[in-house]
């Protein structure tokens, strides 16, 4: 609903007691008996990293108030007032989001999830170096330290969107979450931020 066209883009998660299964097939059929849904072959390539977040969570209750789920079109909606239709992988989809990323970064407060504006290592965070960030720059010097058999154009946009909603004020989606069978809630983190400038791109439409 919020992601309009793209709403393909998020996909369902794998039920905890697929995550050890040895194939995409047999953690599909698990999946779909126990939710009735199949696994996408995305969720299922998740796998892996599914397991280290979920026995960190699990292990390190302090954890649970900084480590959230989101997702990197979601944010970029919140952001931009609205889903982003065109795809990233096009020059025009990766244009609009880096705009998007300036305004993103600008005016931070420097608060993350819980709400407490300080940094992982206790210092207050500065939010003024922010207000100046090059998104371009920033995507630029990442692709150039990095193989893109490593790490995707896509994924560089979306690890600096995270990255900028990670400052924040966040809501949850649901508003109301459940929790899991082990107590881990089970929600999307997105911006709340409304405040936001308006981009490039709406200055031209």
């Amino acid at each position: 609903e919020r992601l309009g066209s793209r709403a393909a883009t998020v996909f369902f998660a794998p039920v905890r007691s697929v995550l050890d299964a040895d194939s995409h097939e047999a953690a599909s059929a698990a999946n779909r008996e126990r939710t009735g849904a199949g696994l996408s072959i995305q969720a299922w390539h998740l796998g892996p990293k599914i397991r280290e977040v979920d026995a960190v969570l699990r292990e390190t209750p302090r954890a649970r108030s900084r480590v959230f789920e989101s997702h990197p079109e979601l944010a970029f909606a919140a952001f931009a007032g609205e889903p982003l239709s065109e795809p990233k992988s096009t020059p025009e989809g990766r244009a609009r989001r880096l705009d998007v990323l300036g305004t993103a970064f600008g005016g931070c407060d420097g608060r993350n999830g819980d709400g407490d504006g300080d940094s992982d290592d206790g210092s207050e965070a500065d939010a003024t170096d922010d207000r100046e960030f090059d998104a371009e720059r920033a995507y630029r010097e990442t692709l150039d330290r990095t193989l893109r058999r490593d790490v995707a154009r896509d994924d560089v946009l979306d690890a600096l969107v995270l990255a900028a909603a990670a400052r924040r004020p966040l809501a949850t989606l649901p508003s109301d979450p459940p929790t899991d069978a082990v107590g881990l809630e089970m929600a999307i983190r997105v911006p709340t931020d409304g405040s936001l400038p308006r981009t490039e791109f709406d200055n031209h439409a």
